[in-house]
């Protein structure tokens, strides 16, 4: 055992609390890309479910073939302007992150193990 008060802090009091956030989150990117094509929105976004689903990243040249387009939130009120682009930057984020999952079989019970409670999580 390493014996480090500092260490051992950090690990109980930002790994854990750390992976049991990210344990909430892993099946959230795959839910919300299946939602977006079960939806038909990325048609709706400017683009494909082809483009907003691939695997190759997104360049400069993407975004400028999407006409910006406001959709919700002011720049003048208490939200911020979301535009069809930056909900497309959030996506693109999501596909990668599910790819990384994909890849990363273990990655799941890593992140059960470390939480604070891991054997609340594994119930279901």
């Amino acid at each position: 055992m390493i014996d480090h008060p500092v260490l051992l802090k950090f690990t109980n009091e930002t790994i854990r609390i750390t992976a049991d956030l990210l344990a909430g989150l892993l099946t959230l990117p795959t839910a919300a890309l299946d939602a977006v094509t079960g939806q038909g929105l990325a048609a709706v976004l400017g683009t494909t479910d082809a483009a907003l689903m691939r695997a190759e990243p997104w360049g400069a040249s993407d975004y400028q073939s999407v006409t910006a387009h406001g959709i919700t939130g002011s720049d003048t009120e208490a939200r911020a302007l979301l535009t069809n682009h930056d909900v497309i930057a959030l996506l693109r984020v999501l596909v990668v992150v599910k790819q990384m999952i994909a890849v990363n079989d273990q990655l799941g019970p890593l992140v059960r193990k470390i939480a604070v409670n891991p054997r609340a999580q594994l119930v279901g």
